[in-house]
């Protein structure tokens, strides 16, 4: 398992290369810890949701990107379900 340190790293490499080769990229702030975090920019009227991990504090979170902006939350606690 990679620390949230090497992922760090990793996510602005990635996101740095992406923006030197002109690919867009927008902030938003994670759901948790309220830091700012980047992703692909969607094309027009194009939605993605995907699941997402803090490389800040390594929470996870339900993000959906559009062209225009970013929404993240927290899904709800799963403590209830039988296992």
């Amino acid at each position: 398992m990679e620390s949230i340190s090497d992922l760090k790293k990793e996510a602005e490499q990635y996101f740095c290369e992406a923006s030197a080769r002109g690919t867009p990229v927008i902030t938003f702030k994670c759901p948790c810890c309220s830091k700012e975090l980047r992703t692909l920019q969607p094309p027009k009227g194009v939605i993605w949701d995907t699941l997402s991990t803090c490389w800040h504090c390594g929470a996870g979170f339900f993000k959906i990107a559009t062209q225009d902006e970013v929404r993240a939350q927290v899904p709800p606690s799963l403590g209830h379900a039988k296992q």
